[in-house]
């Protein structure tokens, strides 16, 4: 069966999976400025983001926490370690807010901003 262009139903598959593809990888390649929130809070704030990334981080994925000017989160495949085996790097500014990390931890699993997820993380200091 042909489409109004001529290309088959294969062809137009192939075509619409490459395409989906490549955004993926696009999406992976381009890092994300998150949630610019700032506290005047004193803590830790990489030691609080690797205890969230661990209570709460991606299963599969090998996170760095950094720190940094503003949030960022980056994000791959990583190509040797597996399929499904991912890489992300979290950027940490010095004046994030306990929330703006949290947020962004709930990011790196591409899950919704969910109310509950954030709740444990910013409180996980209590757990």
């Amino acid at each position: 069966m042909c489409g109004a262009d001529g290309e088959s139903k294969d062809e137009a598959m192939s075509d619409a999976r490459n395409k989906a593809t490549w955004t993926l990888e696009e999406q992976a390649r381009a890092p994300r400025e998150l949630v610019d929130q700032t506290s005047g809070e004193r803590f830790d704030r990489i030691a609080f983001a690797a205890r969230a990334v661990a209570l709460l981080g991606p299963r599969n994925t090998r996170v760095a926490v950094a720190p940094a000017r503003r949030m960022l989160l980056e994000s791959g495949r990583a190509w040797g370690r597996g399929e499904g085996a991912r890489w992300a790097t979290l950027y940490v500014p010095p004046d994030a807010s306990r929330r703006a990390i949290a947020v962004a931890v709930v990011a790196l699993g591409g899950a919704p901003h969910t109310p509950y997820a954030i709740d444990i993380l910013m409180n996980a200091d209590l757990l």
